[in-house]
């Protein structure tokens, strides 16, 4: 059993949501390129 100290319980609950909004911004990106791409073919 692994136990975190609250402190440590906040810092991974932060990683993880800078690690979600990383992603999507980078699917926000993508779906822009594909569509960029989609409008010129």
């Amino acid at each position: 059993e692994t136990v975190f100290t609250t402190e440590q319980a906040l810092d991974v609950a932060e990683k993880y949501r800078k690690t979600i909004d990383y992603m999507k911004g980078n699917a926000l990106r993508w779906n822009t390129q594909t569509e960029l791409i989609g409008s010129k073919l």
